[in-house]
């Protein structure tokens, strides 16, 4: 009789086991639209993992400075900022640009061409762009050009946005950017690795000349629902706080 009872046990835990698994199936299958297909869903599912990863309000960052959580750090006090980049912005270190050697008082925007030390408007931010525990600064000047410093073995690399390649930059280090007279826009990230910086394209709109727009989410065309979600996301996520730099504009002549 025991064995008869536990014969029938086995078969009903049998039979569950296989509902819950019919179940789980055609719940998976059910939360994407006919259209949709694995190399898709992996994209939206990868460019929403960095969105969310770092979406917390600033000042529950979890990555570290010179030892220090980089949320504990004044940024706010330039004097605060890393040796590395004060030395910068005082015209005491050079940094490399394009593999050249300059000092920050003969850089100009990229835009206008205008000594970024003579902006009124000039201010900085401090971002763990690459997620790698270690922070960048990102000077804004004329027309909102963006200058990011990375430091990597002890030397400052820096790299230029125009005010269109560069703009609502998150705290997550993704950031809009639009070119081709506006035609063409997406959200883009940085990556920097040995001496060179990388955008990792997160997702691309085109306006087509027949006035059909075309979507990508990681190189993979989506539907507009799809590149809904990812914007969606995006949209949560908070901007950077910038600072004013005091320390601009400085008192030297105009050289052109």
């Amino acid at each position: 009789m025991k064995k008869v009872i536990l014969i029938l046990l086995c078969f009903a835990m049998l039979v569950v086991a296989i509902s819950c698994g019919k179940n789980d199936k055609i719940s998976l299958e059910t939360s994407y639209n006919e259209n949709s297909n694995d190399e898709i869903s992996d994209a939206l599912q990868s460019v929403q993992d960095i969105s969310n990863r770092d979406s917390a309000q600033p000042g529950n960052v979890c990555s570290t400075d010179n030892g220090k959580e980089i949320s504990s750090v004044d940024y706010s006090n330039i004097n605060n900022l890393p040796e590395h980049y004060l030395q910068i912005i005082k015209n005491e270190k050079p940094f490399l640009l394009m593999g050249e050697k300059m000092l920050i008082d003969n850089y100009k925007s990229p835009y206008l061409q205008k000594y970024l030390n003579q902006c009124d408007n000039a201010q900085y931010a401090v971002l763990d762009m690459d997620e790698d525990g270690k922070v960048e600064l990102l000077i804004s000047g004329w027309t909102s050009d963006i200058l990011v410093l990375h430091e990597e073995n002890g030397i400052i690399y820096g790299v230029d946005f125009t005010f269109r390649g560069m703009y609502n930059v998150k705290t997550d280090g993704s950031y809009c950017w639009n070119s081709n007279q506006g035609k063409t826009y997406g959200c883009s990230k940085l990556s920097f690795k040995n001496g060179t910086c990388s955008e990792v394209e997160l997702s691309r709109v085109e306006h087509g000349d027949n006035g059909i727009d075309v979507f990508f989410v990681n190189g993979i065309e989506v539907t507009n629902e799809e590149y809904g979600l990812l914007t969606e996301s995006h949209l949560g996520v908070d901007n950077i706080t910038w600072y004013k730099l005091s320390i601009f504009p400085k008192n030297i002549g105009d050289k052109g």
